[in-house]
């Protein structure tokens, strides 16, 4: 199954269906591996983290431009030093979905931008400056410009592989700028999407040519996965030319499907995963060069965990140890697999995996690393903001997780004082519109939530002695209150958190009867109902409140909604599940 399939099955599973009733900043489609980390880099000292803006395994749309955060090493620790975006960038283009860096030199895909763009941008000092921006040729169609690049020895990359019939890779030449030198297909035309991955060395190219189907994200055509191949590209002069195609042999105990999805290349070796293999369970190949210059693939590296585990997602080769990521294991928590190179051939030595906050934290969707350290990237972890886990290598050569690393606060900005009108463009401050004006908005940061949490629902409450207007809020990990009576100036009043116990999810519904609040939750185990006096409301003294409920019902653990006919007084729960009396 390809993994854009599980990614829909998952979302199936998952989605409320009102999700796609509230209103984005934009309504563009999300591109598929989106949170911070998404994308990793490890070059030296200096972390690059892409975080494309939307959000992983989710119809939620992106709610703000791609950017690239740069950190710098400091001990086992990364401090954020910059944030680059580029200077025209657009909500929903993928930027940062693919990276590159050498040196002060910063490579950054956005292959949804049009038929995609790459931006090149220089390090002076602690700042960077975008110093030129590349894109698709003129005419180009689904070309996903800039879903793979690499840096070489004054050349860089761009891998289109929906330009053509196969696609291309796109090569250019550092003199006075860069320079268009040339485009690179391979030989056979049953491999399509050639430039899906890239790995550039000394004057060596290697690029994945997948095939349909068993996309990561981008890239154009989808359908029944092949078995995909990688190409060798060598340089001379200023010419590339291909030197040899990598492929499986038909006979080998494993079959790949989409091989050459990621790729690296080494001095004399090459690697190539193939992660839809056998059902989603994921293959890597190492294909090792002889006296003669001929290629052969060595045996299929799997991840000994049975399902479908997409390994091969991404993978990293750091010192002598290989660290190939499994995002759909443990129910898409995932993990990240450690191999040992010893003469020449790859030993399983660990399986890592982290604690992810969240229904799908995708550890191991992007891994980097050099030497002893390792970034190892949960894109869905914290409801698909994303962390980047830190691992280290200890003399005995066990990697063990040291830190975290994340993008400091990228909240929206509260809009609150006076309307904001709809424009004739069909925008108020950024949100999209259509014959209403904007009158206020609190992010979810002011309204109780912490990083990643999302509103589900959204209720009311009318006081019956003072006319006051209240909102009841469900988060994902609560309840809010909001003094709305003044619409352009609403107040947080406070927060009763989630059951003790109850697990933090998707959807949380509220009813109100007689002047309570009645509270369940979806999925989210022992939660039961949460039975809130609103009158407490009246007491707000300026301070927001951490509240305790006034009843609990335990008899239920799970529920989609609560219905409550106010003439009996009999309330309904419904979609009960996870225990109790369903």
């Amino acid at each position: 199954m390809a993994l854009s399939r599980l990614l829909a099955a998952l979302t199936l599973a998952a989605a409320p269906a009102a999700l796609g009733a509230q209103t984005f900043v934009s309504e563009r489609p999300a591109f598929p591996a989106a949170g911070f980390a998404s994308a990793l880099v490890l070059d030296g000292t200096t972390l690059y983290a892409g975080r494309t803006g939307a959000a992983a395994g989710m119809p939620i749309p992106p709610s703000r431009p791609g950017s690239v955060h740069v950190f710098s090493r400091e001990g086992a620790a990364f401090r954020e030093t910059a944030v680059v975006q580029a200077d025209d960038g657009t909500i929903g283009d993928g930027f940062g979905s693919a990276l590159a860096a050498r040196g002060d030199l910063l490579a950054v895909g956005a292959p949804q931008q049009g038929a995609g763009a790459v931006y090149l941008f220089q390090r002076n000092g602690a700042s960077w400056r975008q110093v030129t921006k590349l894109t698709a040729p003129p005419g180009s169609t689904a070309a996903g410009f800039g879903s793979a690049v690499a840096l070489s020895d004054g050349w860089l990359f761009v891998g289109a592989p929906g330009a053509g019939q196969r696609g291309l890779v796109y090569t250019y030449a550092q003199a006075n700028g860069w320079n268009a030198a040339g485009q690179l297909q391979g030989s056979d035309p049953s491999d399509l999407r050639l430039g899906m991955s890239l790995s550039a060395a000394d004057s060596r190219l290697l690029a994945g040519a997948p095939g349909p189907g068993g996309s990561l994200g981008g890239g154009g055509m989808q359908g029944r996965p092949g078995p995909g191949a990688a190409y060798v590209f060598e340089r001379e002069g200023d010419a590339w030319r291909e030197a040899a195609r990598l492929s499986v042999p038909a006979d080998a105990p494993v079959a790949p499907l989409a091989l050459g999805s990621k790729v690296h290349l080494g001095q004399g070796w090459a690697l190539a995963s193939a992660p839809v293999t056998a059902n989603a369970n994921g293959a890597l190949w190492q294909f090792t060069q002889g006296a003669d210059g001929a290629w052969s693939a060595g045996a299929a590296l799997t991840p000994g965990e049975p399902g479908q585990t997409i390994f091969g997602s991404d993978f990293v080769v750091a010192g002598n140890d290989l660290l190939v990521g499994a995002p759909m294991v443990d129910q898409f928590n995932g993990a990240v697999f450690v191999f040992a190179r010893q003469n020449d051939a790859w030993t399983p030595t660990q399986q890592l995996s982290v604690e992810t906050q969240g229904m799908a934290g995708f550890f191991g969707m992007a891994v980097a690393g050099s030497g002893d350290l390792a970034v190892l990237g949960a894109p869905g972890d914290d409801f698909w903001e994303g962390t980047g886990f830190v691992f280290e290598r200890s003399a005995g050569g066990q990697w063990s997780e040291v830190a975290t690393v994340t993008d400091e606060d990228t909240d929206l900005t509260a809009l609150t004082g006076e309307p904001i009108d709809c424009t004739a463009q069909g925008e108020a401050a950024g949100f999209g519109c259509q014959d209403v004006d904007l009158v206020s908005f609190l992010p979810v940061s002011e309204l109780g939530g912490e990083r990643g949490i999302m509103v589900s629902d959204i209720w009311g409450w009318t006081d019956p002695e003072s006319g006051k207007e209240y909102a009841i809020l469900g988060r994902f990990d609560g309840t809010s209150f909001v003094d709305v009576s003044d619409p352009a100036r609403p107040v947080y009043l406070g927060n009763l958190p989630l059951t003790e116990g109850a697990t933090k999810n998707l959807w949380r519904d509220i009813k109100v009867y007689d002047n309570h609040a009645f509270v369940v939750a979806d999925a989210a185990g022992e939660h039961g109902v949460q039975i809130f006096d609103l009158t407490r409301l009246r007491a707000f003294d300026g301070t927001p409140e951490t509240f305790t409920e006034d009843a609990h019902y335990s008899g239920i653990h799970s529920a989609h909604n609560i219905v409550i006919n106010e003439e009996t007084g009999f309330a309904y729960v419904v979609g009960s599940s996870m225990g109790g009396e369903t």
